[in-house]
């Protein structure tokens, strides 16, 4: 009996557990609960109006979390719009680059050093140059503004509905456009070193424009944009904070702008975009007209007729072409390739070839010249030039002999014509290639143009030029059928004789350049 705790001792104890469970109301400091709230009866709608302002809390609390939740998904998806917007412009730039690609390919551009086409295509399938209505539509796309590469590098002054196109440019350019735009003049020295440092400091294209628009010069010009003025306000609202202690709350202010920017460039990119599928798909429709024409039986009809009238009967064209032989058998005592004819047109010198012994054949892109050398027996495949030559071994032919058809080639295209024909020839091999001679008045400014086909005269030194540079070792040049004597001036003196020459001199001069030997060295290379 004495083991068991005495009454004071139960007493000490309950007092103690009185303590730890004690509650103080909701609101007052902790106190300690006396004994007799312990073994008083328990008060149940205290209880049951604490519990209710609890739950009351804890949704007040989750109210409160999930509206934190919703302000963190809609900045999470205010950046997710702006990522979007990022990726709208790469790939909207994207396309651009592949449009312009296209744009080259069908002939916007010329490729450099020429660009031959794959041998198993038709002729009339690879690109070719641009018409006149092309190229005006071309033109007029550039001077549009929507195509940034393609556009002057000077804005047209006094348009200030073209600001928004100045965030297309960069550096230099876009400052010199924005003041010829918004102020109508150019830059000036201390302006243009000035807004350099602040685009080197980061400062987006769109502050350089709200600060300029910002200045008394613009005011005084009495014009202005709706959405330009908009900007300005949020700029000038940034500037004004970033003066006071608070500075720091302009940067949400720079970056609304910077996301106008990027959204204004998206907007920009697309209609690029746009317009340059538009130029290609309008493009490809006159192309596909042209090529419509072209396929018209009735001018390959026309070209024979008319090479009837302007070059002569066949007869007379094998005689002159006769004078090239001797030039070939020297060749002949080098090499033993066959000979290419490029641009065989009736076959009057394929024909010669034949029946002088020689192993030769010939391309030719009309079918109708292809079907005249056909019935004369002539190996003719219709193809062009820079084809043809492409689909051959290195150092296979001996001679590559071209009659007016230099002259109809566009540049890049002769120039890998040559660079092509150095390749294909063999050591020693002959590059001989006819055209009309520029130096006689009549026959450059007159008689080329019989031929609608031609493009442009080539001069001596121009072929010249071409030839060394595609490392032909020999060059030399012959002038031959000049007019008849008869019509010449008949008088005496330097100023008759050079009248004459002008006028009445050789009419066509032929390119020989020859393919320097394995065995010869540049000392041994005649000079021209």
């Amino acid at each position: 009996m004495s083991d068991q705790p005495s009454i004071d001792q139960l007493l000490a104890r309950i007092r103690e557990e009185a303590k730890r469970f004690a509650l103080p109301p909701q609101g007052m400091p902790p106190r300690r609960a006396p004994l007799a709230l312990a073994t008083a009866p328990v008060d149940l709608a205290g209880v049951d109006a604490r519990l209710e302002a609890v739950e009351r809390r804890l949704e007040a609390d989750t109210a409160a979390l999930e509206a934190l939740r919703e302000r963190v998904r809609a900045q999470a998806s205010a950046a997710d719009l702006q990522r979007q917007r990022l990726a709208a412009v790469d790939r909207a730039e994207g396309e651009i680059r592949i449009l312009r690609e296209r744009l080259r390919v069908l002939g916007l551009a010329s490729p450099e050093g020429g660009r031959r086409a794959p041998a198993d295509r038709a002729p009339a399938d690879r690109p070719r140059a641009l018409s006149p209505a092309v190229e005006g539509l071309v033109e007029g796309l550039q001077e549009s503004g929507l195509w940034a590469e393609g556009r002057s590098s000077l804005a047209p002054r006094d348009r200030l509905e073209l600001w928004p196109q100045l965030l297309l440019e960069d550096g230099d350019v876009f400052l010199n456009n924005a003041y010829r735009v918004l102020l109508d003049r150019d830059i000036d020295p201390p302006g243009l070193e000035g807004y350099r440092h602040k685009l080197v400091e980061g400062r987006g294209r769109l502050e350089i424009l709200c600060d300029i628009s910002s200045s008394p010069e613009f005011a005084r010009r009495g014009k202005d944009d709706e959405t330009l003025r908009r900007q300005r306000r949020i700029y000038r609202w940034a500037r004004r904070i970033e003066r006071t202690p608070l500075r720091f709350l302009s940067r949400p202010l720079y970056r609304f702008l910077r996301s106008n920017e990027n959204g204004m460039l998206a907007v920009g990119a697309a209609r690029v975009a746009l317009a340059a599928r538009a130029a290609a798909t309008s493009l490809r429709d006159r192309l596909d007209r042209d090529d419509a024409l072209a396929a018209d039986p009735r001018l390959d009809a026309f070209h024979l007729v008319l090479a009837e009238a302007v070059r002569g009967p066949q007869e007379a064209i094998r005689a002159r072409r006769s004078r090239y032989l001797d030039s070939l058998a020297a060749v002949k005592a080098v090499c033993d390739g066959p000979i290419l004819d490029i641009g065989a047109g009736r076959g009057e010198w394929l024909a010669l070839l034949r029946d002088c012994g020689h192993a030769a054949r010939g391309v030719d892109p009309s079918p109708a010249m292809v079907g005249v050398c056909h019935d004369k027996g002539l190996d003719v495949t219709r193809d062009d030039a820079l084809s043809a030559l492409g689909a051959m071994p290195d150092e296979t032919l001996s001679v590559i002999s071209g009659f007016d058809i230099a002259e109809r080639l566009p540049f890049p295209e002769l120039f890998a014509l040559f660079g092509e024909a150095f390749r294909v020839l063999q050591p020693g091999g002959l590059l001989l290639v006819e055209t009309p001679d520029p130096e006689n008045v009549l026959a450059g400014g007159y008689a080329f143009h019989h031929d609608p086909a031609r493009r442009r005269p080539l001069t001596a030194v121009m072929l010249d030029c071409l030839a060394r540079y595609h490392g032909f070792g020999e060059v030399a040049f012959s002038r031959f059928d000049p007019d008849d004597p008869s019509a010449a001036v008949q008088a005496e003196g330097a100023l008759a004789e050079r009248f004459n020459a002008l006028f009445y001199g050789p009419r066509e001069h032929a390119l020989f350049a020859r393919k320097p030997r394995a065995d010869e060295t540049i000392a041994e290379r005649p000079s021209a």
